[in-house]
């Protein structure tokens, strides 16, 4: 089936590869360095208003009031979520809070060119072709900037258990999950799809709870009322 992938397909899944992959992993790990986790939080939630707007813009979907006002009320929630921790501070914008924008941009751009190519494939394909092609330039980009050596000492060093958590990140958080992530855009569009990334800080805070001991304020659950109602009326 693959050899039945014309030409122009192929050039949509290593675009889509490049941003969705390639663009959203180099630009989030580098301005993790920098950015703050509240800065990041902040910018990647802004995923929903980006998606819908390029959605209108692109694929003349309507930017309804009642979507606006789900946008608005789920990134209130998330921004009550992030508050509502102990050491939450926003900080100046720099360097890093540019990557990390660029990385959500870079996602929710190869979240539209998922939605063009589910119009012809499933969403297993898609992943896999397009996880792929990712990983491929990712390898390369490795060996082109030279940063590493990937010897068989170095790969062994960190033990088994950084090992174990990729694993197990790269079959849940990236496979399993992003079939899943793929199927929903196909369904309901990148612009609806994008309004449950509103759902993240809520589990983050949720392990927090459960794997730490941190408290549950009365921010968090103003923050899980706004995402609830954001997510309703966003989604409807």
């Amino acid at each position: 089936k693959l050899l039945r992938i014309s030409a122009g397909q192929w050039l949509r899944f290593v675009l889509c590869a490049a941003f969705l992959v390639y663009g959203n992993q180099v630009f989030f790990t580098s301005g993790m360095h920098a950015a703050s986790a509240t800065n990041s939080s902040l910018i990647m939630a802004l995923s929903p208003l980006v998606a819908s707007a390029l959605a209108a813009l692109v694929f003349r979907e309507s930017l309804t009031g009642i979507r606006l006002l789900g946008i608005a009320l789920g990134f209130g929630g998330v921004f009550a979520v992030v508050f509502g921790g102990q050491d939450a501070a926003l900080s100046g914008p720099g360097r890093g809070d540019l990557q990390v924008f660029c990385s959500m941009l870079s996602f929710v751009v190869g979240g539209m060119l998922i939605q063009t190519l589910a119009r012809q494939f499933n969403a297993l394909v898609i992943t896999s072709v397009v996880y792929t092609l990712g990983a491929a330039l990712l390898c390369l980009h490795l060996f082109v900037s030279g940063t590493a050596g990937l010897g068989l000492s170095v790969l062994l060093a960190p033990g088994a258990w950084p090992w174990l958590l990729m694993v197990f990140s790269g079959i849940i958080a990236t496979a399993m999950c992003n079939v899943l992530w793929n199927r929903a855009i196909a369904e309901l569009g990148v612009a609806r799809t994008s309004l449950y990334q509103y759902w993240i800080p809520v589990f983050g805070v949720g392990f927090a709870m459960l794997l730490l001991g941190e408290p549950f304020t009365v921010w968090h659950g103003v923050g899980l009322l706004g995402i609830l109602l954001g997510t309703y009326l966003g989604t409807r």
